[in-house]
């Protein structure tokens, strides 16, 4: 009996020394959270954009019981989604995606609690168009280590037609030239001939 004991022991100790940093990072982690009230993250941005057009994004968490106010004063236009997540003293929010121009308005790395939420904001511009997603990552901190939790925000780009269209000048203008251009200045010259 005592043998099977250690064996046990000696096995689990194995499988726990034989974890990746990141493996026991997440172990620790929800150790913690286990012992951490639970916050409230709320994520305000649009799902309809406009290429070249400038939209606001933002990002709130509050610790639990300090969440009054938190949907209030919000970008209009925007939807917002509410989840719970548990949070650490100091926090860490980015937010990335493909086919935008991202700038950041506020500190990346924040206190939270307070009294209050805490706000993460950023101002995000289409530079493609299509079906695309932004990413917000939010990070607990512990010890000097941290670990993303990404929240994923689908968003369809509609393309700008004046920019489309000076686009396509650009791009066809040879096509357009020898196309169009020239059998109209042909045309008119023609017309021009007959009448004198």
């Amino acid at each position: 009996m005592t043998t099977s004991t250690t064996a046990t022991t000696g096995t689990t100790a194995t499988t726990t020394s034989s974890l990746t940093p990141e493996e026991q990072l997440t172990i620790e982690i929800d150790q913690r959270f286990q012992k951490l009230n639970p916050g409230e993250l709320l994520i305000s941005g649009p799902h309809e954009m406009r290429v070249a057009t400038p939209e606001p994004f933002i990002l709130r968490i509050a610790s639990k019981g300090q969440s009054d106010g938190i949907g209030s004063g919000l970008p209009s236009g925007g939807q917002t989604s509410m989840s719970e997540l548990h949070v650490t003293p100091t926090m860490r929010a980015e937010l990335t995606g493909t086919g935008f121009t991202i700038l950041k308005t506020s500190d990346e790395r924040q206190i939270i609690g307070g009294g209050s939420f805490t706000e993460w904001s950023w101002q995000v511009t289409p530079t493609e168009s299509g079906n695309r997603e932004l990413v917000a990552t939010v990070y607990v901190e512990l010890d000097s280590r941290s670990k993303g939790f990404p929240k994923r925000w689908p968003v369809h780009v509609s393309a700008d037609i004046g920019q489309s269209l000076s686009h396509f000048l650009a791009s066809n203008w040879q096509w357009l030239s020898s196309t169009l251009l020239i059998p109209l200045v042909v045309f008119f010259w023609r017309q021009r001939k007959k009448q004198t």
